[in-house]
Parts: structure tokens; sequence; C-alpha cells
């Protein structure tokens, strides 16, 4: 149990909140908590006597508390797992939309040109702001079938980045690095700016 208190869990936590490539990270440490949390709980319960009806219910409630925990954690670890997105789904989600993610202090909203591929245009504050308007980032592509498909980002000196999607609910996708893992969750919506 040692090993559990060395750090304190809510600056993890503001971190993990704060980079989502380290949310991964986060979870599994939270999960291994809720289990090592979980046995000291069974081990308690076994050990005290229950002296009363109100002993035993509040001893379920912990329990199952810990259950719930425990399920919530794994759900959140999972966001880049199961099947992603095939090509064709790939190309109905992403053809002519607009994909609004942040990451610490990057924002983006990469508008999709094109059918299946085409130009990427970072909106920023429109075609025609004097200050900060659109601008070509790069390009957008799909590649693979089936469970191998992926979009691809190049951005010319920028570099060229593969992601597996995957769907969240409703318009909420999680754009996962291919070749890091790293998540970014986004919404993708019709419209060329994001709200």
């Amino acid at each position: 149990m040692k090993a559990i208190w060395n750090k304190p869990v809510l600056s993890e936590a503001e971190s993990a909140l704060a980079v989502p490539g380290e949310r991964a990270e986060f979870f599994r440490r939270l999960l291994q908590i809720s289990i090592e949390l979980a046995g000291l709980i069974r081990y308690s319960y076994d050990r005290l006597r229950v002296n009363s009806p109100g002993d035993k219910t509040m001893k379920s409630i912990v329990i199952w508390g810990v259950i719930v925990f425990v399920s919530i954690a794994g759900e959140a670890m999972a966001a880049c797992t199961g099947p992603n997105l095939n090509q064709t789904q790939l190309s109905t989600t992403l053809s002519g939309m607009t994909v609004c993610a942040t990451r610490g202090a990057e924002r983006w909203q990469e508008q999709h040109q094109g059918t299946g591929s085409g130009t990427l245009v970072d909106y920023k504050n429109g075609p025609s702001d004097p200050v900060d308007p659109s601008e070509t980032v790069g390009t957008w592509s799909i590649s693979g079938t089936g469970a191998n498909a992926v979009v691809r980002y190049d951005y010319g000196s920028g570099g060229t980045y593969d992601y597996r999607v995957y769907g969240n609910g409703g318009n909420s996708y999680s754009f996962c690095n291919a070749s890091s893992g790293e998540e970014i969750v986004g919404t993708v919506v019709s419209s060329p700016s994001c709200p």
C-alpha cells in the first residue's frame, strides 16, 4: 500500500486533464489504486464484526462504490480501443467537416475540404479577419482499409501524422496517434468555425 500514497492523486488528476496524452497512464494508475483499495476494503470487511444492520449496509455501499469507480476508470481507458472507423466511415465523418480539438494551450479548428481527401484549413478567425485569417495548413487523406484505416494529416515541413479515429458518441471522436498512441478528443461540426 505504501506505493499508492507516495504521489498526490489530485495533482496527477490535474496534469492528466491538462495533457490528453497522459490520460491513459493516469487512468491505469487510478485503476491500480482502485484494485488495491478494493482489496483493503475486502480485508476489512472480512475482519470486522458486523454489530448492526447499519454496519452491513455501510459495508455494502462502500464495496459497490469501489466497483462503480473501477468500472468508470476502465471505460475511460477504453477510448482508443475497440473498433475504429473504417475508410468509408472516416470519409463520411470528416469530408467537408471541421474538427475542433484542444491539447494544452493548442487549439484546432481544422476544416477538411474535399471528399475522402483534400485541403486542410485552419479556420482561425475566418477568411476575412484582418488579424488572424483562415490559412491552408496542409492536406488530409484516408489510408488503409477496415481496422487499418487511418486519417493522414500532412503538414509539409511540420510532419505527417496518422490517426485511428474512434467514435465516443454524438459528434465526439478520439483521434489516436497510430505511432505514439496519444489521444486527442475532438468534436466534428459542419460549420467552418468551432462553437
